[in-house]
């Protein structure tokens, strides 16, 4: 299991790109928490280097704004999930919340429950004040860490309490699309209204965070920066973003890949403006929050306080689309390069740990940033400024080298293998009969299926399903291959029966969905949706709205 643990930090996975994207956010984030980790300790001691750089602004102006990382992580998930979601209700019909819900609890919760373990331990080892457990220990365990003010107990995991928030909301999306679009009698397809609902959800969290910011006032902003900071309200921007380049890109992929040289200086426009928002963030982050740059903001408050309060209620949800128009242009083939770059195999490993990076950052500040400073604030008496900058840098570069070594070990040891746990549960629950769901409407119909043993699938953007009759013509002499993934899932949902040597090819295929479906998170090999692999014993019509999903080239 180890080699193969450490073969998966390697494997190409179908959205290459993301994999820097994901490897940049992560660095991103640790940088920040290294630059305050740096400030806290040294001054501590006295020092008042850091402060004094970060009133400079511009030696530390880069990894100082590394909440922007979080948008990115934000706009990921949106982007994986949604797709996902989108490609399993054009693929079965409908989906199947057990599985994702199984799915999600075995990829977060093993590193998350390991990481509330190690930071107790390394605290009692180090003769540290124990953070953990606090009085609302519990909290990051059942992660309502971002609704309440829970203590320094990992305080950073209310980022990871939000993404589950949204996770859980997301099924829910597509439930209340298919509604939307039974009311139109299918003229609005699934598809489309979960577009449009999302598109709406990012309007709202712009609203929100503009009154919110206009209502309020600087003074209150400051005084509850956590809570706007922290809220899904005000966060839910980015990953509606994220929801709608997933689906928009999963469609586009399923079109001809001509459309990808179409419009090339539209998206090179849209590219360079999108990195230009991303950048924007350099100069006092989205939310202009003092302990960031205390001396810009104090000068962009005096000189232009409408401008600003514009800046704080709109450039969070301007980062998050602009984030997901690069993730749009890398996985339409209509930005190769940068698709190249950010999918890079350097990225891979990075790419890999970052959950386990993001949890154990302030653990494996321990081993090697923390001792470094204690060591530099006994060793000088005074610090210049050019000091303290090389200092910060050094700081940063400890810090995520101690973070990646507690990661791989974990990644290892404990996220890998529950991986591994939730898609073989997923798997013999499946079998059993006991994930079963009820098929969702799409299209404004509900579906109908043939005497073949699986439902027929429809395209969103084709419209209704085949007709009875026409699905049952092409299903009356023919049986469910055991090579298709039709009989798992018939086993699994429609109550049809597995014999014999079958049932290994249930236990395999069912087990190769779940992991294609954990590797549409970033974390695995291609997927690959094909007719061939679909169908199984349905012809005629019940195979219509089966379509090719694969990664495009440069």
């Amino acid at each position: 299991r180890l080699e193969e643990a450490l073969a998966s930090l390697r494997r190409e996975p179908e959205f290459g790109f993301c994999d820097g994207l994901r490897g940049l956010a992560v660095l991103w984030v640790c940088a920040d928490h290294a630059v305050l980790t740096t400030g806290w300790t040294l001054g501590l001691m006295g020092f008042k280097v850091v402060g004094e750089i970060k009133n400079a602004w511009w030696p530390v102006a880069i990894p100082s704004s590394g909440a922007t990382g979080v948008d990115i992580f934000l706009v990921l998930s949106g982007f994986l999930i949604g797709g996902s979601l989108y490609r399993e209700v054009s693929k079965k019909g409908r989906i199947e919340v057990g599985k994702f819900v199984l799915r999600r609890f075995f990829r977060i919760y093993p590193a998350l429950l390991s990481t509330l373990l190690l930071t107790m331990a390394s605290d009692a080892a180090l003769g540290e004040p124990p953070a953990c457990p606090g009085s609302r220990w519990y909290m990051n365990t059942f992660l309502f860490k971002n609704l309440w003010d829970s203590g320094m107990c990992m305080g950073h995991t209310w980022s990871v309490s939000l993404e589950l928030q949204l996770y859980m909301a997301t099924p829910l999306l597509f439930m209340l699309a298919s509604w939307v679009s039974t009311l139109t009698s299918g003229r609005l397809t699934v598809s489309r209204c979960v577009v449009a609902l999302a598109a709406f959800c990012w309007v709202a969290c712009a609203v929100q965070r503009l009154w919110y910011v206009f209502t309020m006032g600087f003074e209150v902003l400051e005084a509850r920066a956590l809570y706007f900071y922290m809220r899904p309200q005000f966060r839910l921007s980015t990953y509606a973003a994220g929801v709608i380049a997933g689906v928009l890109g999963a469609q586009r992929k399923e079109r001809s890949d001509s459309e990808a040289s179409l419009g090339g200086r539209r998206a090179t426009l849209w590219l360079v403006l999108a990195f230009a928002v991303v950048a924007s963030t350099w100069f006092v982050g989205c939310d202009a929050n003092a302990h960031e740059n205390s001396r810009g903001v104090a000068w962009y408050r005096r000189a232009f306080p409408t401008v600003l309060k514009l800046h704080i209620g709109l450039l969070r949800p301007l980062l998050g689309a602009a984030v997901a128009g690069i993730i749009m242009l890398c996985a339409t083939g209509r930005a190769p390069r940068t698709a190249r770059v950010l999918g890079s195999p350097m990225w891979r490993p990075l790419a890999g740990l970052s959950y386990s990076m993001y949890l154990l950052q302030f653990v494996g500040m321990q081993l090697l940033d923390k001792p470094f400073l204690r060591w530099f604030g006994s060793a000088f008496s005074s610090v210049p400024l050019w000091l303290g900058i090389l200092v910060c840098y050094i700081g940063i570069a400890l810090f995520v080298l101690g973070a990646m070594a507690v990661a791989l070990l974990n990644y290892v040891l404990v996220e890998y293998p529950g991986m591994e746990v939730g898609r073989w549960l997923v798997a013999k629950l499946s079998q059993h009969g006991l994930l079963g769901e009820q098929p969702a409407q799409a299209d404004g119909k509900a579906l109908r299926y043939s005497s073949c043993s699986r439902p027929p699938v429809l395209d969103l953007e084709m419209g209704a399903p085949p007709s009875t009759e026409e699905a049952a013509a092409g299903a009356t002499t023919r049986t469910p291959s055991p090579h298709s993934a039709a009989s798992p899932s018939s086993v699994a949902s429609w109550g049809g029966k597995s014999s014999g040597p079958e049932d290994a090819k249930v236990v395999e295929s069912l087990q190769e969905d779940a992991r294609d479906d954990d590797e549409n998170e970033g974390q695995g090999q291609k997927t690959q949706l094909s007719p061939n692999s679909q169908g199984g014993g349905c012809s005629g019509g019940a195979r219509r709205g089966y379509h090719s999903v694969q990664q495009g080239s440069d």
